[in-house]
């Protein structure tokens, strides 16, 4: 899939998912791949992944989507604007902003 997309040359690749199913190390290798060809292709890679962390480590940008709004900024941003503690209920799963990680309650 990937590799059909790259074959594309489009200056945007769109990818929902790339890496579900995968274990944390293919994740991992998959998303570094993609940034590098990113930065090297001067290409916009535009992903879904419901890996918040691993997103947090190794993306660029990041649209966080909520139901009431939605937020878009770098991760350090988004970390230092506080909403990551915004996406579950803090009773139940809360984000520690030292660690980029989030805890469960």
């Amino acid at each position: 899939m990937i590799a059909r997309a790259l074959a594309q040359d489009t200056p945007i690749i769109l990818l929902d998912e790339p890496t579900s199913h995968l274990d944390l190390y293919h994740k991992v290798q998959i998303l570094k791949l993609l940034k590098t060809i990113a930065h090297h292709t001067q290409k916009t890679i535009l992903f879904t992944t419901h890996e918040i962390e691993v997103a947090l480590q190794l993306s660029d940008k990041m649209l966080l989507l909520r139901k009431e709004e939605s937020y878009f900024d770098t991760p350090e941003a988004l970390i230092q604007g506080k909403y990551f503690e915004k996406l579950f209920p803090a009773n139940t799963i809360q984000f520690d902003p030292i660690l980029g990680s989030f805890k469960i309650v």
